[in-house]
């Protein structure tokens, strides 16, 4: 693979010329340049899972693209057993927007987002200095945001 960086910013990347047995078929490859803003935001595994679905619906078939079919394939399937497949647009606002007063990064948020904590110890684990930064009741509340904004699917009770 490589990659430049434009002089608007924009990232391009390039699948590798030497993989391709046939001139032709090179230049085939060659043409599908991927162009990526650099200044993006980070997407949530929610936004990879919507954009994932929308794109295998709209690709063609061809032997240049089996392996990216692929890649897509494995990708929703693995994100589909996370607790984004339930997530929607109004509970992840609801939940970002709830967690403001705490001050975290958007590093932070993301990590919480797409890996919703059960116990004090994997906010720890999320959260740099959390044991600094939050009192025992904060670490209490985050978890209790969590449940609030059902970013965890209810696992059935035991009888």
């Amino acid at each position: 693979m490589l990659s430049e960086t434009t002089e608007d910013g924009e990232i391009e990347v390039y699948v590798d010329k030497h993989l391709c047995e046939k001139p032709n078929e090179a230049r085939g490859i060659w043409r599908n340049v991927i162009r990526i803003n650099a200044n993006a935001a980070t997407l949530s595994n929610y936004e990879v899972l919507t954009l994932l679905q929308e794109l295998r619906g709209s690709q063609k078939r061809t032997n240049n693209q089996s392996q990216l079919a692929t890649i897509t394939y494995e990708t929703i399937k693995y994100l589909q057993d996370t607790p984004c497949n339930l997530q929607t647009p109004e509970m992840i606002h609801k939940f970002l927007k709830a967690l403001e007063p705490y001050k975290l990064t958007k590093a932070e948020k993301l990590l919480l987002l797409n890996n919703p904590p059960k116990t004090p110890l994997e906010i720890q684990l999320i959260v740099e200095e959390s044991e600094e930064r939050f009192s025992d009741e904060q670490v209490e509340e985050l978890l209790q945001l969590v449940q609030s904004c059902e970013l965890i699917p209810n696992e059935a009770e035991p009888e």
